[in-house]
């Protein structure tokens, strides 16, 4: 009777392996060995085996803990239209799987009887004494075999570890998968990330769609924002998107954004699109600054460095790494010059000699004289 060692790609293979590799126990093995008819040579053959399948399984362990770091924080990803999160998973643990049905096989005795031809065929995870199958524990244990056969008992168990740590691995990200889904809140928190990191990175081509004036479509576009419940949608279509949609989708929106609601690129950078005010009062104190009456303004004909580090924070924009595109912006938008980004950063290292009650009063009473000049317009 041929048993089937056939490992189908889904949740349930990994639930029924993590429930079975752990019942592996020195008297299953012994009662497994017991029944192949070995020589030495076999042992050590079967030896050479687990220990190679170990190495393999340990790279993997190592490749999908950095998978599992990374999957359920990437809003999307690519074959999901082929795979789900199970397959995809135990695609990252071939060797680990492959090894598993070796050791497993190896250990289960098989008959010539033919079963009825309308009977399921029982599998050898079921059939094995090593995880589910029947066996007797024998009364010497392991002290009744050699050097070798306790060689290949050490081989398989820290193999069988190995594997069984991979195969909660898996299981771990298709749990945290499947509570994101239950929790939308957190896939939103996820696009968010991603869609600013996308758009950090395809600036020059939104750039060239908003100076083009393209009419931009995008299905998935359309979608959510037909969709009654929009949050609802994108959290449906977590994990639903392969990464050349989601650039196009990104790309698209922040163009359509900019073109509805009138603002560039640089400033959806820096401010979002939920903070349009903040973007017109920046713009108007640019548009009237040579009329600011405020000590430090400038130094020589340039705004200077205290003023414009003063001013990044006035601009309520506290991410260093915006910074320097916050300086450009003011330098495309001030029809006077603007010191270069290391005088603004030369004045933040001074600001760190300051006490902090007296960094803060500085800012307050910076902030205050902008706000009531602002008023005057």
């Amino acid at each position: 009777m041929v048993l089937d060692n056939t490992l189908e790609k889904n949740e349930d293979t990994l639930v029924m392996l993590e429930d079975s590799l752990p019942q592996a126990s020195v008297d299953r093995f012994v009662y497994g060995l017991q029944q192949r008819k070995w020589k030495e040579w076999d042992i050590i053959q079967f030896t050479a085996s687990v220990r190679n399948s170990h190495t393999y399984a340990i790279m993997e362990n190592g490749r999908l803990r950095d998978w599992k770091d990374t999957f359920n924080e990437e809003y999307a990803t690519d074959h999901n239209t082929y795979f789900t999160t199970a397959e995809r998973s135990m695609n990252r643990i071939r060797c680990t799987l492959s090894g598993i049905k070796k050791a497993v096989t190896k250990l289960c005795y098989t008959s010539k009887k033919q079963l009825p031809s309308d009977a399921d065929t029982p599998t050898v995870y079921e059939r094995s004494p090593l995880l589910n199958g029947q066996y007797s524990p024998d009364l010497f244990g392991l002290d009744a075999y050699g050097k070798s056969v306790k060689m290949l008992y050490d081989e398989l168990v820290n193999y069988l570890n190995t594997a069984s740590e991979n195969i909660e691995l898996c299981l771990e990200v298709i749990e945290r998968e499947n509570y994101m889904r239950q929790h939308p809140e957190e896939i939103i928190e996820v696009h968010d990330k991603c869609y600013q990191t996308t758009f950090n990175h395809s600036q020059s081509i939104i750039k060239r769609f908003l100076n083009a004036g393209v009419n931009v479509d995008n299905d998935i576009l359309n979608a959510i924002e037909d969709a009654d419940d929009a949050q609802e949608m994108i959290a449906e279509l977590f994990h639903m998107l392969n990464v050349n949609q989601w650039n196009d989708y990104v790309v698209c929106r922040a163009t359509a954004e900019a073109q509805n609601i009138g603002l560039t690129k640089e400033e959806l950078f820096l401010w979002g699109r939920e903070r349009k005010e903040q973007v017109m009062r920046v713009r108007k104190l640019l548009a009237h600054l040579d009329e600011l009456e405020m000590k430090k303004v400038k130094k020589g004909n340039a705004l200077s460095g205290y003023f414009c580090m003063r001013l990044f924070v006035w601009c309520d924009i506290n991410d260093n790494r915006q910074h320097a595109v916050l300086r450009d912006y003011i330098a495309h938008n001030y029809k006077g010059i603007v010191v270069k980004i290391g005088a603004v950063n030369a004045e933040k290292r001074k600001c760190l000699m300051l006490d902090n009650s007296e960094n803060k009063r500085q800012q307050e009473d910076f902030n205050k004289t902008i706000d009531v000049f602002l008023n005057r317009f």
